[in-house]
């Protein structure tokens, strides 16, 4: 999950850290703990899949068309490179199926939410394959999300509970925070006021972010994150007093349209990895990302796919990647990422493309006080 500089970083030693890096200093003088719990499950998770490349080379079993919904699946190759996550888009009701031929081809990663609204039929598949011997729960890298609507305090518990009931887990591995803006709680997923925008519910992430440790220090989950933070509201979390428990990562929209050089670089300077969703881009007013002819000039050199490109160009700036599929041909193709480099030239010429084109607007909520993308990044 993380490169080179973040594992010399996590296990270095200097002013303010104890252990071997297990606690560190805020700069009020107060001992952190670190992500500890975390970093020694990533690794072990890392050792179990010492047979990846002999996974891979054997047939994908077909996966009959399903496109598993809001469902990733992430695979690890080595500690130089980051973690590699593939999304299976799917209906309701094939996302078990899905999940069970993903466990059986080798992955172990399921990123899931809330909204996605599939988590009880993740959960059966999971299940399936540990009652059939094919996995162990501790092999497995299990992520969900909280939802806007469940940011009051009080709601955190009761919504983790909830996905965990659905996953028929006793614990999640990370839980992040979907966005930063809470909603009016509810059984709507998006309350809307009369003139279609967001109801606002009158919460702070910051109190957020405590229940989210309660459910680390209970046992629940692992680690926590965030996602869709921009770098204000993230430093305002990093700079919370009293802060126990540091975020493990910030997922966003990230590809050479909206480069995000910015964020990552602060992001990565405070410790914190980057997590890249919809990382080939799209189509908005006519623009097509994967067309583009510098996309496609670089992927005749290397003979790969501009999607390979596109993954590639974010594995070597250290930020996990989160690249769709629909089939499996595709997404064994999105595995085929480690045979080659980008040249200095090829990330000058991708980051170049750089037009702050934000596809993952969500123009519903711009009107709430913790929208995060009024500001450059």
């Amino acid at each position: 999950m993380f490169g080179k500089a973040q594992k010399k970083r996590w296990s270095g030693s200097g002013t303010g850290r104890k252990s071997g890096g297990r606690l560190r200093r805020s700069s009020s003088g107060q001992l952190l703990l670190k992500r500890v719990v975390c970093v020694k499950k990533i690794k072990k998770f890392c050792h179990c899949q010492l047979g990846f490349k002999q996974k891979l080379n054997r047939p994908v079993p077909r996966l009959g068309g399903l496109q598993a919904r809001g469902l990733l699946l992430l695979q690890k190759v080595s500690w130089a490179a980051p973690w590699i996550l593939f999304i299976l888009q799917a209906a309701p009701g094939e996302v078990t199926e899905a999940v069970k031929v993903a466990i059986d081809v080798g992955y172990r990663h399921f990123d899931c939410a809330y909204l996605y609204h599939n988590e009880s039929e993740v959960g059966a598949g999971i299940q399936c394959k540990i009652k059939e011997g094919m996995v162990r729960r501790e092999d497995l890298f299990i992520v969900s999300k909280l939802w806007c609507t469940c940011h009051k305090k009080s709601l955190v518990r009761t919504a983790c509970s909830k996905t965990l009931k659905a996953l028929k887990l006793e614990y999640l591995d990370l839980y992040l925070i979907h966005w930063p803006m809470g909603f009016k709680p509810g059984d709507e997923d998006l309350p809307l006021d009369r003139s279609g925008m967001v109801i606002p519910s009158d919460t702070d992430f910051l109190d957020t972010w405590e229940a989210m440790e309660d459910l680390v220090t209970s046992g629940l989950v692992k680690a926590i994150g965030v996602s869709n933070f921009n770098h204000k509201q993230l430093e305002r979390l990093l700079n919370k007093p009293n802060l126990r428990f540091m975020p493990l990562t910030n997922q966003v929209e990230c590809h050479p349209f909206l480069a995000q050089k910015n964020l990552i670089n602060f992001c990565q300077s405070r410790g914190v990895s980057v997590t890249a969703y919809q990382p080939l881009g799209g189509s908005s007013g006519g623009v097509d990302l994967m067309d583009n002819d510098v996309i496609q000039a670089i992927a005749r050199k290397h003979q790969k796919s501009p999607a390979q490109i596109l993954i590639r160009f974010q594995i070597q700036r250290d930020v996990i990647v989160i690249p769709k599929s629909v089939n499996p041909k595709r997404i064994l193709e999105n595995i085929q990422v480690f045979d080659f480099e980008l040249t200095e030239q090829d990330m000058s010429d991708l980051l170049a493309l750089d037009r702050n084109l934000r596809l993952t607007k969500f123009s519903t909520a711009e009107n709430h006080k913790d929208y995060p993308f009024h500001i450059a990044y």
